[in-house]
């Protein structure tokens, strides 16, 4: 495991890896890096709280600790330029690289595996890096076809153990065009976003939130056809939204809802309940039904069947907030 307080930050690379994220995802992915960079992992039950597009950063090494590989790969490289410059310390000088060799750079067994399993040289991704090449372009670029056949024979091993199940994938989204027709459509997923084959276990995971995303395309075309955001509605989002600023609990509500389609969910929920009753009914959801925090609209919808709000004094409540409705 490795860890260090300070590596090299390309800012480049960064900012093109989440284009794709808000501001508050982007600062929890930049919070969970520097966890890692202290702490060499990010455990389980962290990793779960984060959103779907932040998990998908971030690989399981085997033993349920979760890594950024590229991060790996820079603290890596940092921890080698420490201990060249301490071994040339020893010397008297600089050093010779001949007395004194940098480090192996891929003697971390997890990442050495999850690398040399594709073809993948930490040293020429650090000079992709050094480069200013983005993430996703430097391991698409080097993303070979037996990765590729890697994959395509993973997610056949998990179709055949009834780990998931690609013709029913197939019937639902795809029209009948055929489950290889699903795989080279994960794999093309797969490859886009950057990933390295791992594992099984890890294929799976990433082939669970390629599904999360194709529902949530599905749900957010249907639902942008079915709602009129009316200027009365989209004033009343609006204001949601200004409170979501001043208030964590309705913040972390509207943050569950990936970002193209929070607009149109919530201008549903308003157009159902009204602004002030589906206010209440996320404060009542934080205190009585949230289940654990499941937070999904969905789930929501389902704990409203036991909605009460007789143990809840929302006067209370707004004042303390300041919300005026």
């Amino acid at each position: 495991m490795h860890k260090t307080d300070i590596i090299k930050f390309d800012t480049k690379a960064f900012l093109s890896s989440v284009v794709e994220m808000s501001m508050e995802e982007v600062g929890e992915y930049i919070t969970l890096l520097c966890i890692q960079c202290q702490n060499g992992f990010i455990t389980e039950k962290r990793m779960q709280r984060s959103a779907l597009v932040i998990r998908e950063k971030f690989v399981n090494d085997g033993e349920n600790r979760y890594k950024n590989l590229v991060m790996e790969a820079a603290i890596i490289k940092e921890l080698n330029y420490i201990a060249s410059r301490r071994k040339s310390g020893s010397y008297g000088g600089r050093g010779n690289k001949k007395i004194a060799p940098n480090l192996d750079q891929k003697n971390d067994e997890s990442v050495r595996k999850a690398y040399a399993s594709n073809n993948i040289d930490i040293i020429s991704l650090n000079k992709e890096q050094e480069k200013n090449i983005p993430k996703a372009h430097a391991l698409r670029t080097l993303l070979d076809q037996k990765q590729k056949k890697k994959i395509i024979s993973a997610v056949k091993r998990l179709d055949e153990a009834g780990r998931i199940n690609l013709a029913e994938i197939e019937s639902k989204f795809f029209a009948d065009k055929g489950t290889v027709f699903v795989i080279e459509k994960f794999v093309e997923y797969f490859e886009l976003a950057g990933y390295v084959f791992v594992s099984d276990n890890a294929t799976l995971t990433f082939y669970q939130g390629w599904i999360n995303r194709l529902s949530i395309s599905k749900i957010s075309g249907k639902i942008q056809q079915e709602v009129v955001l009316t200027p009365e509605i989209a004033s009343q989002i609006s204001k949601l939204e200004d409170l979501a600023r001043q208030d964590l609990i309705i913040f972390n509500f509207l943050d569950k809802e990936p970002k193209e389609n929070r607009s149109s969910l919530t201008g549903l929920l308003i157009e159902e309940f009204g602004l002030k009753d589906l206010v209440k009914k996320i404060f009542w959801y934080a205190d009585f039904g949230s289940g654990g925090g499941k937070g999904s609209l969905k789930h929501f919808k389902e704990s409203l069947k036991s909605y009460s709000d007789k143990d809840m004094d929302f006067d209370a409540i707004f004042k303390k907030r300041n919300i005026e409705i």
